[in-house]
C-alpha cells in the first residue's frame, strides 16, 4: 500500500507534497496549523484518505455484481450522459450535488473497471495540482482555459 501523503498549501500560496511523517512534525511543531482555511495555512490533502477509497471500493463490488458486462468505455458514456444532466441544472440555476456524485462515480467506475484504483487518482490528482500550478494559462473564447503549451527540446 502507498503511503499516505498530504497537499499543503503555504500561508504564501506555495504548495508542497508531504509525506505522513512529515506531515504530522509540521502540526506539531506549529501551533497556528490547524488545517482549516483562513488560519495560516490550508490542509488540501488528503486528511482522512480511505474514506473515499473505502466508500469507491464498496460501490465498485456493487457496481460489477450489478452490471457485470459494463466496460471501462461504457461508463464514459454514462459520464457524459451525467455531465448533460449537471450542465442542464446549471442552466436551470438549480446545481444539484447528486448529479455531481452521480457522475464521480461513472468517473471511477471507468477508471476501476481499466485497472486505475482511487489511489492513484488521488496521488495523480496532488501531482497534477502541482504542475497545473506552475503552467502559464490563457482564457479561450468558450470562457474555458487551457495551458501554453512548450516546445519540447
Amino acid at each position: 500500500m502507498q503511503p499516505t501523503r498530504y497537499l499543503i498549501e503555504h500561508p504564501g500560496g506555495e504548495l508542497q507534497l508531504l509525506a505522513e511523517d512529515e506531515m504530522k512534525a509540521i502540526v506539531e511543531s506549529d501551533e497556528s496549523f490547524d488545517g482549516f482555511v483562513g488560519n495560516g495555512w490550508t490542509l488540501e490533502g488528503i486528511i482522512e484518505p480511505l474514506s473515499i477509497i473505502h466508500l469507491e471500493k464498496a460501490r465498485m463490488k456493487w457496481a460489477a455484481e450489478t452490471f457485470p458486462e459494463a466496460t471501462a468505455l461504457s461508463s464514459i458514456y454514462k459520464l457524459r450522459e451525467e455531465a448533460d444532466a449537471i450542465e442542464q441544472n446549471l442552466l436551470d440555476g438549480k446545481p444539484d450535488p447528486m448529479e455531481y456524485a452521480d457522475a464521480l462515480m461513472c468517473l471511477l467506475d471507468s477508471a476501476g473497471r481499466a485497472g486505475i484504483t482511487p489511489l492513484q487518482i488521488l496521488e495523480a490528482f496532488q501531482e497534477k495540482i502541482l504542475i497545473n500550478k506552475s503552467r502559464k494559462w490563457v482564457k479561450n473564447p468558450d470562457n474555458t482555459y487551457s495551458h501554453v503549451k512548450q516546445d519540447l527540446i
